[in-house]
């Protein structure tokens, strides 16, 4: 039989094994029995039986000495971000970092046009789990492209990973009033005020009659968020008409009803 002695050169700590049969070459020491950057003796004990009680009166092997080395982690690795894409805010929203290999917790490393190494603040920066990290970030509206990269405590880089921001969907403009209703039938333009939401540069106005007369892109001489000023010359009948505001996409506020009177 044969025991494998290991002994700590340092605190003189000494490891035996059991019993090992005469025809059993390989050993494995404990989990957590070795430190690294200590040094260790070891050798191995010739015994006559299972009961290897003193060493001292047994023949041993020559000595031989080793010092374990750290275990090097491996690098975070990133497999995706989500959502992808992003859509645009000017308010923080949650992003996701899947992979492995993350510790508690990342350094993260952001680039997109015009930057190339913004790093999201530690408060930002949500450790999940060594899978999953969650960062809090304002993209801004515009469309573009970014990357991510994450960087663990012990200066370990992972994998740059893109992902894309979109622009968002632009809001569908509403008309909540008409000014002056009714408007008056003089055969001469006239300052038309259209009241409401989401208007923006781009936008073309559509007028239309009762009998199907369809006047489109009629000329904005004021426009903001919230008011369109137009000068239309609404003829000498009276009538009731529609205005219909329709944004650069294509999205429309639907038809609002206002009457022209004599």
């Amino acid at each position: 039989y044969w025991q494998v002695n290991v002994r700590n050169q340092t605190t003189n700590a000494l490891h035996t094994s059991s019993m090992l049969a005469s025809g059993q070459m390989s050993y494995a020491v404990p989990s957590g029995t070795l430190q690294a950057g200590v040094q260790y003796k070891w050798d191995v004990t010739a015994c006559p039986d299972t009961a290897c009680n003193n060493l001292a009166t047994y023949k041993t092997s020559a000595n031989f000495y080793f010092t374990p080395a750290a275990v090097v982690a491996a690098p975070p690795t990133i497999s995706s971000v989500s959502p992808n894409p992003v859509t645009g805010s000017a308010s923080a929203q949650t992003v996701t970092i899947n992979g492995t290999g993350f510790a508690n917790k990342p350094t993260l490393t952001l680039t997109w046009t015009g930057q190339s190494g913004y790093t999201v603040p530690a408060a930002q920066v949500t450790y999940v789990s060594s899978t999953q990290v969650q960062m809090s970030i304002t993209t801004t509206t515009a469309a573009d492209s970014w990357t991510v990269k994450a960087t663990n405590p012990d200066s370990r880089v992972s994998n740059v990973v893109g992902f894309t921001v979109v622009a968002p969907a632009a809001a569908s403009p509403t008309i909540s009033s008409v000014s002056p209703n009714p408007a008056v039938a003089t055969g001469a333009a006239q300052p038309f005020t259209i009241n409401g939401n989401n208007f923006a540069s781009g936008a073309t106005v559509t007028l239309r009659t009762s009998g199907g007369g369809v006047y489109a892109n009629r000329t904005i001489s004021s426009l903001s968020a919230t008011q369109i000023v137009i000068n239309p010359n609404f003829g000498t009948v009276a009538d009731t008409w529609t205005v219909e505001v329709i944004s650069t996409g294509g999205v429309s506020s639907g038809r609002f009803t206002f009457t022209v009177r004599l």
